[in-house]
């Protein structure tokens, strides 16, 4: 497709001077324009597994230790430079440590440790930014601290507390600390056009039955007040959640 025209729109990111990247997964690039829209650049050179290309990439995180993408279909994390120049990239098929299967979620602490989420294994790897393993965590499960697979998405807050979209068949936000230790959750399966699971939290109250709870729950945010978004797709629906634990980090 031309510049500027997606297939099948994944992710968006946006950098520290509001330029937006967006994944355009089908066409194997990561698109970049202003804020009112304007095509700038893109990178990724066609689908394959050179230097300069990607395949089938999902996710895309900024920090101040570069730019990371997963790229999924390769079984790799990418890492560029602020001007999109790739300077380093890591990963390989397989279930070892540093192995991928189909990395999928992303994003990056504040000392520069890199979490990455699969599409066909429990739980989190973690990473220096140059790609150097550091630790896993997770197993299959519905207890506290375990997953359904896929996790479909991880942000973390300004107390490097690490936020994680269980898979659909187990639908909530799981809380960790940067060692993986379980801190909390939020959620629980309901859905609303049939009441399956649902629940009012606050009896005659001002919330409605199934708020707080998820259908399909696919992605997580967290604003610069620790206010946590979460797109609950099969309640077709956004929800926002205040700060609801301490800071675990002192």
């Amino acid at each position: 497709m031309a510049a500027g025209q997606f297939n099948v729109p994944y992710s968006i990111g946006i950098d520290s001077k509001d330029k937006i990247y967006v994944v355009d997964r089908e066409n194997h690039r990561i698109e970049k324009f202003d804020t009112n829209g304007t095509y700038i650049a893109q990178g990724g050179n066609g689908r394959g597994n050179l230097d300069n290309q990607l395949n089938r990439p999902e996710d895309i995180v900024f920090s101040p230790f570069g730019i990371f993408v997963t790229d999924t279909g390769n079984d790799r994390i990418m890492k560029f430079n602020s001007s999109f120049i790739l300077v380093n990239k890591w990963g390989s098929k397989g279930s070892g440590d540093g192995q991928f299967i189909h990395p999928h979620a992303i994003d990056v602490d504040s000392k520069g440790k890199v979490y990455v989420g699969e599409l066909n294994r429990p739980g989190v790897q973690v990473f220096n930014n140059n790609g150097t393993f550091l630790k896993k965590w997770g197993s299959n499960g519905t207890a506290d601290g375990q997953f359904s697979i896929p996790q479909e998405h991880i942000a973390i807050d300004s107390h490097d507390r690490v936020y994680i979209v269980d898979g659909e068949s187990n639908p909530r936000v799981q809380i960790f600390d940067t060692d993986g230790h379980y801190l909390g959750k939020i959620g629980s399966h309901c859905k609303i056009s049939t009441g399956e699971g649902c629940i009012d939290p606050d009896g005659p109250g001002p919330l409605e039955l199934g708020d707080g709870q998820f259908s399909k729950p696919e992605h997580v945010s967290i604003d610069s007040l620790g206010n946590v978004y979460v797109v609950d797709r099969g309640n077709a629906r956004i929800q926002v959640f205040a700060p609801a634990l301490k800071d675990f980090s002192k």
